[in-house]
């Protein structure tokens, strides 16, 4: 009796699937029979593993045991973490054979930057200025990717498609200059989000939404663009204060210049209005919200100011 050695490799999803594949291992004229029952999987390190081997023709009955640890009477085996693992299983006569899996972890993260081109230095943003946007993305997972991109929903993003090894990172393949418009100017930002598709070794897409600066979030990127003000905006940008800012639970609207104020709105991310007809005579109930980036519009009878507000509920 002696113990065999079968290397195979595992490649695993999000969804559930069976496969069915038997490893045999002739033992003193028996055989002993690996067979893969199902497994599964996740991508970007969303949940854990898990895979069903049974043992057959050996001695019955069997323990299974996977990276050398504590034996158990089923070869069911859940939250396995990425990588190599060795699934071991001993029949009664004290037979072994092993399987060597590899569990597959497909994952791409993006950051988006933009900084504001102030083409002709005035200081102020301009329709026909360009914010100049950069992709960086990175292959966070241990399986080579193939025909990444990067898209967004902006504009289209300049940069053909590549490959991608494991650990492996890149900020030159994708930039592109955003033509500043009206609409951006008067909001005196732009935000948006861009996302990186790529294709595992199945050939199934993995996406990732882009992060300003983490590759473990997914929040916008947020470009700021100076604009030239009234008379009457500036008093309302200097006079009109948001605390605290972050808020939790609640927000006040400071007027020490009592200003005389028609309306506040609280708008979301995507320019949906959360909250409005709302006073700056009392805090602002916002337990509602939740955590998150939002915009104050605040109507005086002449202007119209909009601060960002944070929210930590």
């Amino acid at each position: 009796m002696g113990k065999t050695t079968f290397t195979l490799i595992t490649l695993l999803f999000i969804a559930t699937f069976s496969v069915h594949n038997t490893f045999a291992k002739e033992v003193a004229n028996e055989n002993i029979i690996i067979t893969i029952l199902d497994q599964t999987g996740f991508v970007c390190d969303d949940g854990m593993g898990s895979i069903t081997v049974e043992a057959s023709e050996g001695t019955a009955p069997y323990t299974y045991s996977i990276d050398s640890n504590t034996a158990q009477s089923t070869g069911a085996f859940t939250d396995i973490t990425p990588g190599q693992h060795t699934i071991t299983v001993q029949d009664s006569d004290a037979c072994t054979v092993t399987l060597d899996i590899f569990i597959e972890n497909a994952c791409v993260a993006l950051i988006k930057t933009g900084i504001f081109n102030d083409e002709n230095n005035d200081g102020i943003a301009q329709q026909g200025e360009t914010i100049i946007y950069t992709f960086t993305v990175i292959n966070t997972g241990n399986v080579v990717l193939s025909n990444l991109d990067v898209v967004d929903p902006l504009f289209e993003v300049i940069g053909d498609p590549i490959d991608f090894e494991p650990g492996e990172s890149d900020n030159t393949t994708f930039t592109t200059p955003y033509v500043i418009t009206d609409t951006d100017i008067e909001a005196c930002l732009v935000i948006n989000q861009a996302f990186a598709v790529a294709l595992n070794p199945q050939g199934e897409e993995i996406i990732d939404m882009s992060d300003d600066d983490s590759f473990e979030e997914d929040d916008p990127t947020i470009v700021d663009l100076p604009k030239t003000l009234s008379t009457t905006s500036l008093i309302l940008e200097n006079q009109i204060k948001i605390y605290p800012n972050p808020a939790v639970h609640t927000v006040t609207i400071g007027n020490s210049a009592s200003i005389p104020l028609k309306n506040i709105t609280i708008y979301d991310l995507k320019g949906s209005i959360i909250k409005t007809n709302l006073s700056s005579s009392e805090p602002i109930n916002i337990r509602s919200l939740q955590s998150g980036v939002y915009f104050i519009e605040i109507k005086s009878i002449e202007e119209t100011i909009t601060k960002r507000l944070i929210v930590t509920n």
